[in-house]
């Protein structure tokens, strides 16, 4: 990596960072919510720095911004995926490469399904999964561009696992204003002004 800063959030065992080091990083940081042996024991042997957090708490974005950071199998075990984007986008100086689990259907149009309470692979921490089309959308707007492959595998009919890889744009993330129709507000606040109440009281 010719120096280079390294994160990877949900880093489990540490593996990953262990190999960003060997391959020249400079700065690597894990990150996940749960430790193992595993973890105890790469940290033992490698220089790498392990901070224990949720990737939506507020010490997440205090990070600091790498240059190239790694996010394996967390998309799917959020409530808010296009949030979990967002904040990846904040950390990512340059390249960000997600693997996530995905739905085969259709790639016409972005889909998001949500993980029924039976589902089959009997993990009760699984929320939503994307087909590719869906994935390539979110990344774009939490202000990414265009997601290029790096692998996938399927899983059966109508599920596989997917890589890709996608650079920070110079633009920044799409932004969508509330409410819908702010041509119809007026800017100083509308009936709710001060001077609206306050003449409103003396009549």
């Amino acid at each position: 990596m010719g120096g280079g800063s390294f994160l990877d959030v949900g880093c489990w065992e540490g593996d990953n960072c262990v190999a960003a080091l060997r391959h020249g990083a400079g700065v690597v940081v894990g990150v996940d919510l749960c430790a193992s042996p595993g973890l105890r024991r790469n940290l033992g042997q490698e220089r790498f720095e392990f901070a224990q957090m949720d990737v939506f708490a507020e010490s997440f974005l205090q990070l600091g911004a790498f240059d190239l950071v790694l996010c394996s199998g967390v998309l799917y075990h959020v409530q808010n995926p296009l949030s979990l984007l967002n904040r990846l986008r904040v950390v990512t100086a340059g390249e960000l490469v997600i693997e996530t689990e995905i739905v085969t259907a259709s790639d016409d149009l972005p889909v998001l399904v949500m993980a029924a309470a039976d589902d089959p692979s009997g993990d009760p921490s699984l929320w939503w999964r994307p087909n590719e089309t869906g994935l390539r959308e979110m990344l774009i707007a939490a202000g990414f561009g265009e997601p290029l492959p790096v692998w996938r595998k399927e899983k059966g009919s109508d599920l596989a696992r997917l890589a890709v890889r996608a650079t920070v744009e110079a633009r920044t993330p799409l932004k969508r204003l509330l409410p819908r129709r702010p041509h119809l507000m007026e800017i100083e606040g509308g009936a709710r002004r001060d001077d609206d109440a306050r003449s409103r009281r003396r009549r």
